[in-house]
């Protein structure tokens, strides 16, 4: 295959899920509770705002903003035009906590306005999640809402709009770039995307996917860009690498400050082509043909093989046992379902890569999609992986690790 090298390779890894322990602070208002099959989610205000008329007009915005998400409604005119004219789904950010930790984050533990402020001239509000996390309430996320009045109603503006309204745009093929002024725009490292985002078109049969692409430098940046103060995992790994796919908004996020970012648009033309694809093979195929972290898949192998070495080679009957990462930089579907897919590929090229990615999206349909394609069981799993991981012994002075 051709895709990875035509230009500098730079891709995305796996985001840990760990959980910071909420503070008790006896300045906060009791949390509400929704009565037993309510449908109204209820949005508490910090205390300290009890007196502020914006929070109070605030409250009831909120209310159904997130009453709507929890019912999977979205869109709507809660948001500004402008907000609308940009993002299809401004909820999208939100909307990826509730997929995480479930109705817990919205309904028993209602989210709070935390503050109300203006800033370089926009009005903001500042919104806290909470859930439960081993027995544990912890903090999951602090988000900014833009807040603008239009014909007499108060709008929500998204951050991602708010913060790229002032930057430069270039369009590169079917790629339309958004990157900070300051920003040195390279033509030809977007040309590379756009001539990968056309191999990948004729390898998935498909055309070439019009999307936008924000250039970011980290991850960190990534978070804050689209309004988190916060998140469950914005400091848990090395974020110096690091991006987002965005498909119903079509948008890229590219965190490392390159406007090549392949891992991404794989995942775009999975989802178009696949969309109940199991994660570890979504993941993985994207890992074989985009790298991850800026690293080819067979690094992560490498890592893979060696943190398997020193855990004296578990059991990989049940891969899905494994912590969610091996290390800062490799995650367990990125290496492994990368082995799988790689594997399946070379068999018999999308035929083969097909039947994983169409066998649905439950471990029951992961290890039917592996027996349909290689013959092997899920009780033989163990020794088909180890068969092939072994030969990924690592060497750290020839991939230059220290």
């Amino acid at each position: 295959m051709k895709f990875l090298y035509v230009c500098v390779m730079i891709g995305l890894g796996a985001i840990s899920c760990q959980s910071v322990p909420h503070e008790n602070n006896s300045n906060t208002e009791e949390t509400s509770v929704v009565t037993e099959g309510s449908t109204t989610i209820h949005v508490d205000i910090h205390p300290s705002l009890r007196e502020n008329p914006l929070a109070a007009q605030l409250q009831p915005v909120f209310s159904e903003y997130f009453t709507n998400m929890n019912q999977n409604i979205f869109g709507g005119d809660l948001h500004h035009y402008q907000t609308n004219w940009m993002l299809d789904f401004p909820e999208m950010p939100l909307h990826e906590l509730k997929l995480a930790f479930g109705d817990s984050v919205f309904v028993k533990y209602p989210p709070q306005i935390l503050a109300v402020y203006t800033e370089k001239g926009d009005t903001l509000a500042k919104v806290t999640f909470a859930s439960e996390v081993k027995e544990m309430v912890v903090t999951l996320a602090t988000y900014n809402f833009g807040v603008v009045e239009y014909i007499g109603e108060l709008k929500l503006q998204s951050p991602v709009y708010l913060h790229t309204r002032k930057w430069n745009q270039e369009k590169v093929g079917n790629i339309t770039y958004y990157f900070p002024k300051t920003h040195d725009f390279s033509h030809d490292t977007a040309k590379c995307m756009q001539d990968f985002n056309t191999e990948l078109a004729v390898l998935f049969d498909s055309s070439a996917i019009d999307f936008r692409y924000m250039v970011c430098d980290s991850g960190l940046e990534i978070d804050r860009l689209m309004g988190f103060d916060y998140k469950f995992s914005m400091f848990q790994m090395n974020n110096e690498q690091c991006g987002l796919a965005d498909h119903g908004n079509k948008i890229i996020y590219g965190g490392n400050g390159s406007e090549f970012y392949p891992h991404e648009l794989v995942h775009f033309f999975i989802a178009e082509k696949f969309p109940n694809s199991h994660a570890w093979f979504d993941e993985g195929f994207a890992t074989y043909l985009g790298g991850s972290r800026g690293k080819p898949l067979d690094w992560h192998l490498s890592v893979t093989h060696d943190y398997l070495a020193r855990h004296h080679y578990p059991d990989l009957t049940d891969p899905f046992s494994l912590p969610y990462q091996l290390a800062d930089t490799t995650g367990t579907m990125y290496a492994l379902g990368g082995l799988i897919t790689k594997l399946a590929y070379e068999k018999n090229g999308m035929d083969s890569l097909g039947t994983l990615l169409s066998a649905g999206n439950t471990n029951a349909d992961f290890y039917a999609g592996i027996t349909e394609v290689f013959g092997v069981e899920k009780e033989d799993l163990n020794a088909f992986l180890y068969s092939h991981i072994q030969t990924y012994s690592r060497e750290f002075e020839a991939w230059g690790v220290d």
